[in-house]
């Protein structure tokens, strides 16, 4: 399996538009919990290097897990970068971001799906902006003190403790995450924060219809506040046909949606790239079929992502995709990071409340 940009979908040759573009993808998945497994003697680090990845938001505590695992989550990730020293950068404030690019290093956003790690303590939220989380979700699918998720069939929206966490998060320079969470608590969010909001990795629900993906008024939602809508390459955010393994112009469909919808401003990346061919990734996905039965609709660790972007070259193919539809140069490169370093540069601390 070759991590070179694939014909149709792509070439082999350099894209100069996509190498000076500042990539980020904004739900990257996991080098610890669930890494790729190692490609021609390189590790998931070096992968990403070899892709043009500049920075990923990468998943901190599984969903449902507290305050204490998530502590215990940021350590191994502190680890991590003592082990990988030279080749990754922890990305704790914007300028970050440019760094990593510039060195040539994978640059690494502490986040969290689901906002369990809070608990019922708002306190929990400052605690953890200055241990390194930058991003964080609301709910995971499921109801929690927070709010609502998206298989919540009762789309009860966003609780009183809930409202107090975003403006918090708002305060203390934590970007909320509008991926897995239901339709009323997303507009409830939206409404109420004070910052820019993001859809991390969610699809457009009037071209594929999972409840994963985003009505237009939660889009539209979104880029009110000024944020950013990243589209996912999962098969089934963004099959045509029920079953049907979509190409990476299905999802390069949801970026033109999205971008028409609401301009271009407001479109990103969120891969959701996860593990690979492994036995770990394969428990994983068994336990998740369980608790979600349906879910993965037939779809292997093969065949999970759309034929264009199995592979990381996928990064590369959307920009060579984009420019093929049309897209101006300048227009790519937002969506392959531009536009989610601009939301992090409005929602991240230059410093934290009461310092001087």
């Amino acid at each position: 399996m070759s991590l070179q940009p694939e014909h149709p979908t792509g070439d082999s040759r350099p894209n100069p538009v996509f190498q000076s573009a500042v990539v980020i993808d904004a739900l990257g998945g996991s080098t610890i919990r669930r890494p790729s497994p190692v490609f021609d003697g390189k590790d998931r680090i070096d992968q990403l290097l070899d892709a043009g990845v500049s920075v990923v938001n990468e998943t901190i505590a599984n969903p449902g897990d507290g305050f204490r695992e998530a502590i215990l989550d940021i350590f191994d990730y502190y680890c991590l970068f003592e082990v990988t020293k030279g080749r990754s950068l922890l990305i704790q404030k914007p300028e970050d971001i440019a760094r990593a690019k510039r060195e040539g290093k994978v640059g690494i956003i502490l986040g969290f799906q689901d906002g369990t790690p809070f608990e019922k303590e708002l306190a929990y939220v400052p605690i953890l902006a200055r241990l390194g989380i930058r991003i964080s979700g609301i709910a995971y699918n499921n109801a929690n003190a927070i709010g609502d998720g998206c298989f919540e069939t009762a789309n009860r929206g966003l609780t009183a403790f809930g409202k107090t966490v975003v403006l918090e998060m708002n305060r203390v320079g934590i970007t909320v995450d509008l991926s897995h969470v239901g339709e009323r608590t997303s507009l409830d969010v939206a409404s109420a924060s004070q910052k820019p909001v993001v859809f991390s990795h969610s699809n457009v629900k009037a071209l594929t219809d999972h409840p994963r993906n985003l009505t237009d008024d939660q889009m539209k939602a979104a880029a009110g506040t000024g944020g950013v809508v990243g589209i996912c390459p999962h098969s089934i955010f963004c099959e045509r046909e029920r079953k049907v393994r979509p190409t990476l112009d299905a999802m390069l469909d949801h970026i033109d949606y999205a971008a028409n919808l609401i301009g271009v401003d407001h479109v990103g990346l969120g891969t959701d790239f996860f593990g690979g061919q492994t036995l770990g990734e394969l428990v994983f996905r068994h336990k998740f079929g369980r608790i979600s039965p349906g879910f993965w609709a037939g779809y292997t660790i093969a065949t999970k992502f759309v034929s264009g972007f199995e592979t990381m070259a996928g990064y590369q193919n959307v920009a060579n995709g984009l420019l093929r539809r049309g897209y101006q140069p300048a227009d790519v490169q937002k969506v392959l990071g531009g536009n989610f370093l601009r939301v992090f540069e409005q929602t991240w601390p230059r410093e934290f409340p009461g310092e001087s």
